[in-house]
């Protein structure tokens, strides 16, 4: 009988137990990790941004026009840059005051110097896409969509230090820690290349359309546009992978909150994920076209190129 007694009293405590820790659950409900804090005017087609930490600005491309655009946030531009024909992905070198910006349709890039506004071009390959600047190794890294490979230049001096064939119709390029990622829009690849040798160490399968990627650590997050998804790479392999809706495009990282974000380009919204799991924490309304993402490191806001709206849609991180 005291055994009996005993056996539903420990069971009795279980269930009061799991009732304490079940209750705050359902009274503190998941809130907006990221809110829209302005929505600055930037042009007619702003594409691709990025973060000048030096002035605050954004550098933005404007596909359409041809021109770059020097953005106070808020406020609106400050200077416009005249660039090659359908310039496209943008980068911020802030250590040499340069910003690079890939001509799709003149095979060059456009470099701006950000103190005196002086443009100048050096020739690429066909159809110049994905672009990175590896400070750490003093490297430019440019992709070819038409020629199929990554191309290496010195970045002091832009003079070419390489190329490395990679798969079909590479798009984007980014760098992590000891590996360089190169997607393989039409090959539904990833290659991975050894960030000290450039040597290929892998080749991942990871779904139709592999637009972006970035980095954080070690775990590469790529934007798969015909699948609508995001993708998680660790170990050479595919770890998750989350629906976040039509045409995922840019995609960064929050190392502070360990999250991922994703401009989806066909639900104008910007996809927040937990960057261990997949899980989608939320999802933040933008203005139209939502295209290429950029990230200030120090506070944590990012900033969305809405090419449809022309504006530059910016999200703060909450509690």
């Amino acid at each position: 009988m005291r055994r009996t007694l005993t056996a539903v009293a420990a069971l009795a405590a279980s269930v009061a137990m799991l009732a304490a820790t079940a209750a705050p659950a359902a009274a503190h409900p998941r809130r907006t990790t990221y809110t829209v804090t302005s929505t600055t005017s930037a042009g007619p087609t702003p594409h691709f941004p990025a973060f000048d930490p030096t002035t605050g600005h954004v550098v933005v491309s404007n596909v359409s026009a041809n021109t770059v655009t020097d953005l106070e946030i808020s406020t609106g531009p400050t200077r416009t840059f005249a660039a090659g024909t359908t310039p496209h992905t943008v980068v911020v070198d802030d250590a040499s005051r340069r910003a690079f910006v890939t001509n799709k349709g003149a095979a060059s890039v456009s470099v701006i110097d950000l103190d005196t506004g002086a443009v100048t071009q050096f020739a690429v390959g066909p159809n110049p896409h994905g672009l990175a600047v590896d400070t750490d190794y003093g490297r430019l890294y440019v992709t070819s969509i038409d020629a199929d490979r990554l191309e290496v230049y010195e970045l002091a001096t832009l003079a070419q230090i390489t190329t490395i064939p990679v798969g079909d119709g590479p798009w984007g390029v980014s760098v992590g820690p000891d590996r360089i990622a190169v997607t393989d829009t039409a090959a539904d690849t990833v290659h991975l290349l050894d960030r000290d040798s450039l040597e290929v160490r892998d080749v991942v399968t990871v779904g139709a359309g592999p637009w972006n990627s970035a980095f954080l650590g070690g775990t590469l997050y790529v934007t798969l546009e015909r699948t609508g998804e995001v993708v998680a790479v660790r170990g050479g392999r595919v770890a998750w992978r989350a629906p976040v809706g039509a045409s995922p495009h840019g995609i960064v990282v929050d190392p502070q909150r360990s999250t991922v974000l994703a401009a989806v380009t066909g639900t104008s919204q910007v996809a927040v994920l937990d960057a261990r799991r997949g899980t989608v924490l939320d999802r933040v309304d933008v203005a139209a076209g939502p295209a290429g993402m950029t990230v200030d490191p120090g506070t944590g806001r990012v900033f969305v190129g809405n090419q449809g709206a022309g504006v530059v849609t910016t999200l703060t991180p909450t509690t």
